[in-house]
């Protein structure tokens, strides 16, 4: 199983506010971001993220704190 987290970073001196996309194998990205922190810039951090990777599939979003998440749907599914 693969995770993917995203979290926003706010500006500083030397670089605009935008996206930090990592998962757990060291891979990790920055995108900038163009309006705002909306959910289509997150979203659009993700799919780059992915085809910088190569990875393809179905992803199901969710939050762990303040970071929005993104795991692969292709895994076994649990009924609560």
């Amino acid at each position: 199983m693969k995770t993917i987290r995203v979290s926003y970073k706010g500006p500083t001196n030397t670089r605009g506010s935008g996206w930090l996309v990592t998962d757990d194998d060291g891979n990790r990205m920055f995108k900038p971001c163009v309006n705002s922190q909306s959910d289509d810039g997150r979203a659009d951090a993700v799919r780059a993220f992915c085809n910088k990777l190569g990875w393809t599939g179905e992803l199901v979003e969710g939050m762990l704190g303040k970071d929005r998440t993104f795991t692969w749907a292709d895994g076994p599914r649990l009924t609560v």
